[in-house]
């Protein structure tokens, strides 16, 4: 299943239409994409990493910063079952941000096809042009590599919910991407979503989920990274405000990941990473002309 909009359309899902203020419990719905759809896209990712290591008495830091800021719009040509077999991607921006220096990827205008080829996704550019590299890797990473968010449909509650209740996540399924010998069945390890609130807004029923992770590394990853510390830790927030009566896909949420891990070898001292990654993504449906 590709790591698309259209994945965190219905994967971000609506609930049954019903008053703001009502305390009823709401059973979870999902806006299928239609074709001639279009999306109005963007997305901000920040990943900002920092190292410091000590051996024999010295010791180094060094602190990354890496932003992109991405605008575009999708429009959906051809279905399949519940998601886009071809659409039509038009950007309006591409910048990344590496430790202060801006580069603005010559892609403003220019339209990219996505198609499904048996079990991946293909991208070209129209009228033959060369997709730039970086461009080409984000959406291999999109379509065909998709990592398992808190919001995937798999993680979310198959029973009705009520403003203020929560459910547990399945850790298995959201780090399903981990390096083999990741454990997740460990003491601490937690995972839960909340149905913070329903209100209204032009016409349609909002919600507000919040997912709330935490994995305590020294344990889960003793078999990948050796020479953990109890520090360690890996603690994810995604907070989404999403339409709930499956009549747009319209979403605005933010997601922030952080891991603390420290590793202690006679070979490499003492080594600290933090890591920390804050991706903002709005989706609104375009009005038919």
């Amino acid at each position: 299943m590709p790591r698309t909009v259209w994945l965190l359309i219905l994967v971000l899902i609506a609930l049954g239409a019903m008053p703001a203020q009502s305390e009823e419990a709401v059973t979870f719905k999902s806006y299928l994409p239609k074709v001639g759809d279009q999306l109005r896209v963007s997305r901000t990712e920040s990943d900002k990493q920092t190292i410091s290591q000590e051996l024999a008495g010295r010791k180094h830091e060094k602190t990354v910063l890496r932003v992109r800021v991405i605008g575009y719009t999708d429009e959906v040509l051809a279905v399949d079952d519940t998601s886009p077999s071809r659409q039509r991607r038009v950007y309006a921006k591409y910048e990344i941000t590496h430790d202060g220096k801006v580069e603005k990827l010559p892609v403003a205008g220019k339209s990219v096809l996505i198609e499904r080829k048996g079990e991946g996704y293909e991208f070209r550019v129209e009228r033959g042009e060369v997709i730039p590299p970086e461009v080409r890797s984000a959406l291999g990473r999109e379509w065909n590599r998709p990592g398992v968010s808190a919001t995937d449909p798999e993680l979310l509650p198959s029973k009705a919910l009520k403003p203020g209740e929560t459910w547990k996540l399945d850790l298995k399924k959201l780090f399903r991407d981990a390096p083999e010998g990741t454990n997740f069945d460990v003491p601490g390890a937690t995972g839960s979503g909340k149905l913070v609130k329903l209100y209204q807004a032009r016409g349609a029923t909002q919600a507000v989920l919040d997912y709330s992770v935490s994995l305590p590394a020294k344990v889960a990853l003793s078999d990948v990274i050796p020479g953990l510390t109890e520090g360690s830790k890996i603690t994810i927030a995604i907070n989404c405000d999403v339409c709930v009566d499956g009549t747009a896909p319209n979403t605005n949420s933010t997601t922030r990941i952080i891991s603390r891990i420290e590793a202690q070898t006679a070979e490499t001292g003492t080594t600290k990473s933090v890591n920390e990654q804050v991706n903002t993504l709005k989706i609104e449906l375009i009005p038919p002309k």
